[in-house]
């Protein structure tokens, strides 16, 4: 086991505090023998010695201090302050050579995700707050992310938040590297529904191309809700009017297919095989 850095396969839910919510969760999956792309945790200890090597906190402290969560314009001032010294500062040749020693048995394109350690919690949810960057490549490119992913704890977004619900601002931050895959469609399945709170419903939402259309609300995706015994009680096939792909660097572009806006992204099978891993 490296000091800064973990493979995903070795994280369990008792690494919530090294590896973050999503790094841990990801890690169960893994061991529950669910089909995760293969990729490492740059654990928490490695931002925390980025920021204590180049001296942050204290400016990071000073920035943030009496700030609202409320004052948007605060808060974006904060960030552009904080962000510009993140990509100002070096980072520690330790951390550096474990991330590239592990990327480099990834090879190829990766996706580069952030997890907090208050991530996913009870009551707590900071979807789509931190940042993401896909397909990315090479080593140079990989570390940038890893810095910019750490600089999203400071984004306004996530720090007013942080502040309405009373957690503290400074937490645990890790970053998930692991294999690209440009997905032909991608979707979310939540094990409860998320609307009534029903646990006997899983409530599946798919688009096509990468799942980032729908965490970043630039899709209305189909939707699928299905109870624990097989049965889809609720569908909703939506007008899919944009797509995230791979080789537009994941950003949104018009869906031309006119065909495609209208069918249903799912087939009977692949609903099916995602209620079954669920449950």
């Amino acid at each position: 086991m490296m000091e800064y850095v973990n493979p995903l396969h070795m994280i369990t839910h008792k690494d919530l505090s090294s590896a973050g919510g999503k790094g841990a969760n990801l890690g169960e999956m893994i061991n529950a023998g669910l089909p995760v792309p293969n990729g490492f945790v740059v654990l928490t200890s490695a931002y925390r010695d980025f920021v204590k090597a180049n001296n942050l906190q204290e400016r990071i402290d000073s920035i943030v201090k009496d700030i609202r969560a409320d004052d948007v314009t605060a808060l974006q001032n904060a960030f552009k302050t904080i962000n510009d010294l993140f990509e100002q500062c070096p980072i520690p040749e330790k951390i550096t050579s474990e991330i590239v020693s592990f990327y480099n048995q990834l090879k190829g394109v990766v996706v580069v995700r952030s997890s907090a350690a208050a991530e996913d919690l009870p009551g707590i949810s900071f979807a789509g707050q931190y940042s993401t960057y896909l397909n990315v490549q090479g080593t140079d490119e990989v570390l940038k992310a890893v810095r910019y992913c750490w600089a999203s704890l400071w984004n306004a977004r996530a720090v007013s938040y942080r502040l309405k619900k009373g957690i503290p601002l400074n937490v645990p931050f890790a970053v998930i590297v692991q294999q690209f895959i440009d997905g032909e469609k991608s979707g979310i399945l939540f094990t409860a529904n998320p609307v009534n709170g029903r646990r006997d419903q899983v409530v599946i939402n798919a688009s096509w191309g990468l799942g980032e259309s729908i965490v970043v609300g630039t899709v209305s995706p189909d939707q699928w809700v299905i109870n624990k015994a097989g049965t889809t009680v609720e569908t909703t096939i939506s007008q899919k009017e944009r797509i995230c792909a791979g080789q537009n660097q994941g950003e949104p572009k018009n869906l031309l297919s006119s065909r495609n806006k209208k069918k249903s992204c799912c087939s009977f099978s692949q609903k099916r095989s995602a209620k079954r891993d669920a449950t």
